[in-house]
Parts: C-alpha cells; structure tokens; sequence
C-alpha cells in the first residue's frame, strides 16, 4: 500500500472510531458512504452493472470494530472520492474537533468558568527521588530528556486526535519509535537537539509526510506544558502528560500479557515489546519523581529555549513558504509571457 493511500485509509478509520457517541452520527457515515457509491454508479460502463451494491458489501460489519475491512470494501472510485472529501475539507463534520487539555491557562479557568477536567489525573504513588538514586545529584541532563518525552506524548496524542484510549498498544508503540529517551536510552545535552530529533524522528515514522507545520507547533504544545495552568509557578500539567503516558504504557502491558496466555499461534510474540514497555514505564516513573522534587524546578529552564527554538523555525517555515510563493508566481508569468509570444507570433 502506497504512503497517500494509508493516509487516506487513517483519515476513513479516524472518522469512523469517532462516530462512537450514537446512531446519528453513524447513520451519517453510512450515508456519506452512500453517496460515495452513487457517484461510483454514475460513472460506471454497461459492463460493470453487476457491481455488489455497497450495502450487500457492509453487511454484518461493525462500523467500530471493522474499519480495515470497510475500507477494503470500498471500489478505487469511492477511495478516490473519499480522498477528495480530505482534501476539500468536506469530512471535518465526520471528526470529532478534539482541543487539548494543555491549552487551558488558570486565570482563564477563574474567568470564564472553564472546566480543567479534561485534564489528566497525576498519579500520586510517586517514589522520592533520593531513595531511587541513594542521595546522589541527578544528572543535568534530565530536563532535555524530558522534553523529549513530552515532544513524543504531545505529536502521537495530537495525531490520534486526542484518543489514546482506543487502541493504547499501538499508541504506547508509536510513542516509543519516537522517543530515543524512554525507547533506546537517548541522552540529549541540550533542548534544542532533544526537539530536532523527536522532529527527525516524526517526520522519518510518519509515511504521510506530517506537515512542517505541525511538528514546529508541537515545539509550542510542550511549552505550553512546561508553563502549566499557573503560568510557570507549578509542574501540573507537565506532572498530567506524564501521568497519561504512564496510564498508557500500563495498559498496553496489560494487553500484551491477556495476548499471551491466549497462547494463539496466529497471534504476534508481544515478548519483546512487554520487556520494552515495562523499561520506558519505570523511566516514565523515574521522572515524575525527578518533576516532583526538589530538582524539577530545572525544567523551566527549558522555556526560553524552547521559545528561541520555536520563534526561529517558524520564521524559517514562513520565510521558505514565501519564497515558494514567488517562485511559483515568476513561473506562471513565465508560462504567460510565453504564451503570449508564441499566440503573436502566429498571428504575424
């Protein structure tokens, strides 16, 4: 399958895991799905009219739990004009328009009422960080680390739309090909090489080719973590992301484990990726200790940074955007001057 067409693929699957709230959002689907097919119908020859109609085609499916068979079932047309519907923008009534937790400020809570609940419980059985390294003075290192942590928790919640509690196996794995911390024990002695790779590590994982812009605006989410809901005076929401990540790889060992006694010889050996998990969930652990001591102060030494960092590769990005626009608008006087030239030399 080609990098353009599993993207498209991801979107359909998307819109479907988000049609989970009630009957009229899936029968929206359906009828989407329809439509497809009637314009399919619409352009069919004589020979094909004994094409299976798309509902004998999705019959017996389930529209949350068979999304790879759905989009199997769908003819090259309707995938095509699916394809159109992401482009246009024609599906964003179909995806739930997820908002992260992070985004929420406190003075803007105690203003208009907004609820934080959306916000992650942290985990309070934390070990003291003394005990875990007997007494001795953490690294330095820790804090570049950890940005590199939230940059991989930030990008994988961001392109799951905000669920991480469909599939967490499959999202506990993405975070770990993304972060060299927590997957390879990576060292950064900087922020700066920390976001660079976890943007290498996006953009090289990623065959749908993830935009330039999203994975500089990721720089912006964790610093959005770091600052917190009290504007750099606390870790919550750096202490929330964490939390999560480790609710996530719980979870996904949980699952590797009920694969295993099933003892299936279809099934994968999850093995190996039980042993990883298990190491990135007590790193995970590691530095919510580090965050809640004395030492997690540090962390906010990586704000200015990543607000250097951020503000340089957006004027890069605007700046490699614009020059793109002028050269494409110096071809297109180009091919008119020579349009132009070739029509008045016919006529001479």
């Amino acid at each position: 399958m080609q990098c353009s067409e599993a993207f498209y693929r991801d979107c359909f699957m998307e819109a479907l895991k988000n049609q989970k709230t009630g009957d009229t959002e899936k029968a929206k689907t359906v009828e989407m799905l329809q439509k497809l097919e009637e314009r399919n119908e619409a352009d069919l020859d004589s020979d094909d009219e004994e094409e299976i109609r798309l509902e004998e085609r999705l019959a017996g499916l389930d529209l949350d739990k068979d999304t790879d068979t759905i989009w199997d079932k769908l003819s090259k047309k309707e995938k095509e004009e699916f394809e159109s519907m992401i482009e246009d923008g024609r599906m964003g009534h179909l995806v739930h328009n997820w908002s992260p937790w992070w985004l929420i400020q406190e003075d803007l809570v105690e203003e208009i009422g907004v609820s934080t609940s959306k916000c992650p419980e942290i985990k309070c059985d934390v070990h003291d960080l003394s005990a875990l390294l007997s007494n001795k003075k953490p690294s330095e290192n820790i804090k570049h680390n950890l940005i590199s942590v939230l940059y991989a928790y930030v990008c994988v919640t961001r392109l799951n739309n905000g669920d991480t509690s469909t599939d967490p196996l499959e999202i506990a794995q993405e975070v770990l090909s993304l972060c060299q911390v927590i997957g390879q024990d990576r060292i950064f002695e900087s922020t700066e090489e920390a976001i660079q790779d976890g943007i290498n590590s996006v953009q090289k994982q990623e065959c749908q080719s993830v935009r330039e812009e999203f994975v500089i605006s990721v720089i912006k989410d964790v610093e959005l973590i770091i600052y917190g809901p009290k504007r750099g005076q606390s870790h919550g929401y750096s202490l929330a992301a964490l939390s999560d990540l480790h609710t996530i790889l719980v979870t996904a060992s949980k699952l590797c484990s009920k694969v295993k006694k099933k003892a299936d010889s279809k099934l994968p050996d999850l093995s190996n990726v039980k042993k990883q998990l298990f190491a990135a969930r007590k790193k995970t652990e590691f530095y919510l200790s580090w965050l809640s001591s004395e030492y997690g102060a540090c962390i906010f030494e990586t704000l200015l940074p990543l607000k250097m960092l951020y503000a340089q590769k957006m004027t890069d990005f605007e700046k490699h955007n614009q020059t793109l626009t002028s050269l494409e608008d110096n071809l297109d006087q180009l091919r008119h001057n020579s349009q132009k030239k070739t029509l008045i030399e016919e006529l001479l």
